[in-house]
């Protein structure tokens, strides 16, 4: 919702942050109006971020179930992977009558969550992690990483493109004649171009009469 109203009000290019972590979600957030994405998860479980190799694995290894939300209390709240350390400041929070900081500053101090860092041991304190982290399979060098995610985000808006062209041709009902360059499509395989320049076609050059049947065509000839 917020980037869509972002998209009616601002007249600066803005940026989509919180939870993404591959191509599909950037072109997502694109087709939303964003110019571009903040990531911070994803670049922690790189071969060149500064943090210990264990704390990577721990990502990699991670659901989206893996975090938790402290510091609700406080207005002030982080998620964070769910360890010993963040499981005690919420226990804190929710059982204290009248908690404070104070009395889980010990647990949230950014010495022991540097440790984490340095040593790999998640337990040690607390530290951000994303729910995408779910989304996060390997740890790439950036240039990696940057590479895939282009490359991502190119087909899916292909695809995306060349639905929208599918359901256009699906309404004008044209499915014989009617054609796109393939520069429009945005697409390399010419099969696959033929494929969705004409939805309707079966085998024999018929054409589907039931209209459920024609969608039922495009959209798997959009997925493949």
């Amino acid at each position: 919702m917020l980037l869509s109203l972002c998209a009616e009000q601002l007249k600066i290019p803005y940026l989509a942050s919180g939870g993404f972590a591959n191509g599909r979600q950037v072109a997502a957030a694109l087709a939303l109006g964003a110019s571009g994405v903040n990531m911070g998860t994803r670049w922690m479980c790189t071969v060149e971020s500064p943090i210990h190799h264990k704390v990577k694995e721990a990502i990699v290894n991670a659901t989206e179930n893996d975090t938790v939300l402290c510091l609700r209390k406080f207005r002030n709240t982080s998620r964070l992977h769910k360890n010993k350390v963040s499981l005690e400041v919420v226990k804190i929070e929710n059982e204290k009558k009248d908690v404070e900081f104070k009395d889980v500053a010990h647990l949230m101090s950014g010495k022991r969550g540097q440790g984490v860092y340095e040593t790999g041991d998640v337990d040690a304190g607390v530290w951000s992690l994303g729910m995408c982290a779910g989304l996060i399979h390997d740890i790439p060098t950036c240039e990696d990483l940057v590479k895939t995610m282009e490359r991502d985000v190119i087909d899916v808006l292909a695809k995306t493109n060349a639905l929208i062209y599918c359901i256009h041709i699906l309404i004008i009902g044209d499915f014989k004649t009617y054609r796109y360059p393939l520069a429009h499509l945005g697409l390399h395989d010419s099969n696959f171009a033929a494929k969705i320049v004409c939805p309707g076609q079966i085998d024999n050059g018929r054409i589907a009469a039931d209209a459920r049947l024609q969608c039922t065509f495009v959209r798997r000839w959009a997925e493949t």
